[in-house]
């Protein structure tokens, strides 16, 4: 489930919100290789969108 909201809330360009979803998940389940790329990609549309 939390990957599904941090998909949501990536596609929702809400990027903070999408990386504290996703760093959630990765909390439970830290080999869940899906969740650590959409937190690169969350993480990268951030730094992006602060240029």
């Amino acid at each position: 489930m939390c990957n599904n909201l941090g998909s949501a809330l990536l596609h929702a360009q809400r990027y903070e919100e999408a990386i504290a979803s996703l760093q959630q998940c990765l909390q439970l389940k830290p080999d869940f290789e899906e969740c650590r790329i959409k937190l690169e990609q969350a993480q990268q549309q951030l730094k992006n969108k602060s240029k």
